[in-house]
């Protein structure tokens, strides 16, 4: 094909406005020329906060709270008190478990809480002889020191019969009779509906196992974007997601990309109750923080770190720097373009190659 020479000088006119640098390609529209350059028009499209880029994500519970009950000891599913689908209410008993380890501990607990009432008067009643002078200080000491001893014993105890479900009003009641010796319960860390139950009634089980699987009442999206994607977001900012009302607010981004998949993963929180399951796949509606303009990713030229577009106007053709962010696909212009214009969307290059002084096809 015949080589085209520049049609006309480029940079008759220069200007600034605003973040953008405007300068003149071509100072005429003539039809003929237009044709034989082969470019091609499109106007810009707003962008507003209610739009954007759809992706697709899946629904999970917070990462925040936990997602299921897990056995503290070691036994066998002796009862459960909930089906699956059950909502639930925070430390509402799920099940019970009959656990020789808990037995042990309980046989302790009493001994160490026998030994700490022995302490406790000990205590008492030489702190009375010594006010007498009856004792020495030592003597009082040493007997204080006995019974910080046993209070930490049956506190340690407490705690560990506290994790296994057992509240301390039940302790205060259990005696080397009580019919709770032995069993401890599975309790909600959090209100939501109770998924699957992993284990049967009379099946052994082993410390740390997963017994209940729980939706908690707030869900999160998750998902895994491109970086052009994620570089447009910020923590704090609002989303949507289609076909469902209640908007999420992005809790999480993450600041480094998956070497396997060059991706980033962003969790999202709705901002209300929702009728999803966790595992379910979403669109997630990434809307840009700012309206603005979209930019067609053809209208684009790069050049080093400088994104540049022509601009159609009523004498020719422009060339603009716009500062970008990626959106889709495309870009996003926040200021530096008006609505009425037209970009060059076929024949960016050719153009670029023309002010570089390159001629054309």
């Amino acid at each position: 094909m015949k080589r085209l020479s520049l049609l006309l000088p480029f940079l008759l006119v220069m200007s600034s406005a605003g973040s953008s640098v405007t300068a003149a390609v071509l100072n005429t529209l003539d039809q003929a020329t237009l044709n034989r350059l082969g470019l091609v028009f499109a106007r810009v499209q707003p962008v507003s906060t209610d739009s954007g880029t759809t992706v697709s994500a899946r629904v999970m519970g917070s990462p925040l709270q936990p997602d299921a009950v897990v056995a503290r000891f070691a036994g066998v599913v002796e009862a459960w008190h909930v089906a699956p689908g059950d909502a639930v209410d925070a430390n509402a008993v799920l099940g019970t478990v009959r656990s020789s380890e808990v037995l042990t501990l309980q046989q302790q607990w009493l001994e160490a809480n026998a030994a700490l009432r022995q302490a406790s008067a000990a205590q008492t009643r030489d702190q009375k002889l010594f006010d007498d002078g009856v004792i020495a200080a030592q003597r009082l000491q040493q007997t204080q020191r006995d019974y910080q001893a046993a209070r930490a014993s049956a506190d340690a105890l407490g705690a560990q019969l506290t994790l296994a479900g057992i509240e301390a009003k039940q302790l205060g009641s259990f005696t080397s009779q009580s019919p709770q010796l032995g069993l401890y319960t599975l309790r909600a860390p959090l209100a939501g509906v109770v998924g699957r139950l992993q284990a049967s009634v009379g099946e052994a089980v082993t410390s740390a196992q997963r017994l209940v699987e729980l939706s908690p009442a707030q869900l999160w999206l998750q998902a895994d974007l491109p970086a052009s994607l994620a570089a447009g977001l910020r923590e704090g900012q609002p989303l949507r997601t289609q076909g469902v009302d209640t908007p999420l607010t992005l809790r999480q981004l993450d600041r480094q990309l998956d070497p396997r998949t060059q991706t980033l993963g962003i969790r999202a929180e709705f901002d209300g109750t929702v009728n999803l399951r966790p595992g379910q796949i979403v669109p997630l509606l990434l809307t840009p923080l700012e309206a603005g303009w979209r930019i067609p990713a053809d209208a684009v030229v790069h050049n080093g770190k400088t994104t540049e577009v022509f601009v159609r106007t009523a004498s020719g053709i422009d060339s603009r720097v716009l500062h970008l962010e990626p959106l889709g696909g495309d870009y996003l212009a926040r200021e530096g373009i008006q609505g009425d214009e037209q970009l060059v969307v076929r024949g960016a290059a050719l153009l670029k190659g023309m002010t570089l002084g390159l001629g054309g096809e």
